[in-house]
């Protein structure tokens, strides 16, 4: 409390300006942040000193690298430090000067440019110069004529490069294409970050068969085909060559992603389903299709003898030449028939199901390209599929897998059984002493512990001495 002050200002608290000047407080210079822009001669779109140096019109001057500002207004068409619409015809080419040290100075005063440097220039000839030149050779002397080139200006052409006393209002790191640059280096680098995977209520994959709401409706339930039903998990590739007439063509099968579509191709390559067929159709810059035993692209079925679903995987489109894709007359109509592409082809996403590619042969594609085609897009020399051979099948493995597991099971069982046979033969016989509930139950046995119910025999009593002995009319209570 400051005392001696009066009894007005005897108060249990001191002003903002006791805590300044009475105790060393916090000063008002140091509440006012200072913002330090960039040098002069700096770009504010490449933060790097300018080349080719021009101005953006506007309330405030900034200044740009002509190459670097012309493209940022060709692709973005904002000003580069306020985010505001900016256009070429907005911009303004400067001329600085260099003295014999290679510095930049006013022309006219020969003084070097430094941060403390009032700097102007005169937009109509675009020549810079210091302050001092341009107040006391052209504002003071009504002179309104470029001190170089003579060109006339007025006041209002005067450009604002650096003023000391009016310093710059935005610092870089709050520059639009600043703050821009970094929102979207943040966006890159979270969508990098792979988020963390939720905990699933189950770990394996269950199917009813189609019967889960089937006591909820009075509708008779229609079980699941086998071409309805999904496909078996794998997490291998397969691996099949077509042998052609015109040479191998290998194929990696994307088993673990499309597992029905690949199943329904190794089991028909496995059947010889193939074998003797034609590509029926052979459109150069497209695709070449084939896998029906009819050669009229109307024909043939899946393993199953009816069309399947569809299977569209996101990892897996028609983006490059050799895709593997099946054939359809439109949604879930999936056969036998497939195609492999020439080229990119986007819009065939989501419509078809891509189920592998050509990992070998691209050589005997090429020439499937080149054939000679005739009406209907057929080509005038049949290309044949002679064989084919699989390589490698998840599906055939996983079942293996799975016996084998079966069979071990199995035999572990034996043991166990054989084991416990040997450690108590006896446990392991059986016998029957009655039919019906408790055949295995011993009556002649006593339960351990159990009292035995019997009536006491206190010697040989005949029937007739029993009856003497206790009259029917006896009553034993008093």
């Amino acid at each position: 409390m400051i005392m001696g002050r009066g009894k007005k200002t005897n108060r249990n608290y001191i002003t903002r300006n006791e805590w300044i000047n009475d105790f060393q407080g916090k000063k008002e210079s140091d509440m006012c942040k200072t913002i330090r822009g960039l040098p002069f001669h700096f770009c504010h779109l490449t933060l790097r000193p300018f080349e080719s140096p021009v101005c953006a019109l506007g309330a405030r001057t900034y200044l740009f690298d002509l190459e670097a500002i012309a493209e940022y207004i060709k692709d973005y068409g904002v000003h580069p430090v306020t985010g505001e619409p900016l256009k070429f015809k907005d911009l303004k080419r400067l001329h600085f000067h260099k003295n014999a040290n290679g510095n930049y100075a006013c022309p006219i005063m020969d003084k070097e440019f430094t941060e403390h440097s009032h700097i102007v220039a005169v937009g109509t000839s675009g020549n810079v110069y210091s302050w001092e030149a341009i107040d006391e050779l052209n504002i003071k002397r009504r002179h309104w004529k470029d001190l170089l080139s003579e060109e006339p200006f007025r006041r209002k052409d005067i450009i604002t490069v650096q003023d000391p006393q009016n310093p710059q209002d935005i610092a870089w790191p709050d520059y639009y294409h600043v703050k821009k640059t970094k929102e979207e280096a943040e966006a890159v680098e979270k969508a990098k970050t792979k988020p963390k995977p939720k905990p699933q209520k189950t770990t394996a994959a269950s199917y009813d068969g189609g019967f889960t709401c089937a006591g909820f409706s009075a509708v008779p339930e229609k079980p699941l085909t086998e071409a309805q039903k999904p496909g078996q998990q794998v997490s291998d590739k397969g691996y099949v060559q077509l042998m052609t007439s015109l040479g191998p063509l290998n194929l990696e099968l994307r088993c673990d992603l499309v597992p029905k579509t690949c199943e329904n191709f190794i089991k028909l390559c496995k059947s010889d389903y193939y074998n003797g067929t034609i590509f029926h159709r052979n459109i150069p810059g497209f695709m070449i299709q084939g896998g029906d035993p009819s050669g009229t692209g109307r024909g043939g079925t899946s393993i199953w003898k009816e069309k399947f679903f569809d299977e569209f995987k996101q990892q897996l489109k028609h983006n490059k030449r050799g895709v593997l894709s099946m054939a359809n007359a439109g949604p879930n109509t999936n056969g036998s028939q497939f195609f492999i592409l020439y080229a990119e082809k986007a819009h065939l996403n989501n419509k078809h199901t891509v189920f592998g590619s050509v990992v070998g042969g691209m050589e005997t594609l090429d020439k499937m390209e080149r054939m000679e085609v005739g009406k209907g897009d057929k080509p005038v020399t049949d290309i044949v599929i002679k064989s084919a051979s699989v390589f490698k099948d998840p599906f055939e493995e996983a079942a293996e897998r799975k016996a084998n597991e079966h069979v071990l099971k199995k035999e572990e069982e034996e043991n166990a059984k054989m084991g416990k046979w040997y450690s108590n033969p006896q446990g392991e016989q059986t016998q029957t002493f009655k039919e019906g509930v408790g055949k295995y139950m011993n009556p002649n046995k006593t339960a351990p512990g159990k009292r035995d119910r019997r009536a006491l025999d206190f010697g040989s009593v005949s029937t007739e001495e029993k009856s003497r002995k206790v009259p029917r009319t006896t009553k034993f209570s008093w």
